[in-house]
């Protein structure tokens, strides 16, 4: 792991192995998501593509209390994309933070990168049909708190 700043929460350089499964907090609401579509359009990246993406869409970590390794609980999609391309020793930008990160703040990151991220990738027609099945798995309080677009899915203002 390398440091790239001083900053109070620094962008770090992860490999894919370092990092043992999702953070507890998350695992119910992204078990949710398993059997999403976000995997049926992926593109096909190169190692060094994914490395670059994961500049502009970081994976978020906190680091486990043994053997010095992580959980994950956003940019879980790059995480995925590694993985499913057997990237392990490819250098993702990654945030740190503090094993004493509050819930909450976990769950907040996922949510808001599990069910806004989608809006910011797709293009054409499919987002609309994303959109709903999110709603449908999350509930559509959490979605619209998170983004009003959910809230005008239902009004075909969308």
């Amino acid at each position: 792991m390398n440091s790239n700043s001083s900053s109070m929460l620094s962008a770090v350089s992860v490999n894919l192995s370092e990092i043992y499964s999702v953070h507890p907090s998350v695992g119910n609401d992204y078990s949710k998501t398993v059997h999403c579509d976000f995997a049926a359009n992926r593109p096909v990246f190169s190692k060094e593509q994914l490395v670059e993406f994961s500049k502009l869409h970081p994976l978020h970590l906190i680091k486990a209390k043994y053997n010095g390794g992580y959980f994950i609980f956003g940019g879980l999609r790059i995480y995925e994309i590694a993985a499913t391309l057997e990237f392990n020793d490819a250098p993702l930008t990654a945030f740190v933070y503090s094993e004493k990160t509050k819930n909450a703040v976990i769950m907040s990151i996922f949510h808001a990168d599990t069910l806004i991220s989608p809006l910011v990738y797709s293009l054409g027609t499919k987002p609309r049909s994303q959109l709903i099945k999110l709603r449908e798995l999350f509930g559509k309080e959490l979605c619209t708190k998170l983004c009003s677009i959910y809230g005008r899915l239902d009004r075909g203002s969308f």
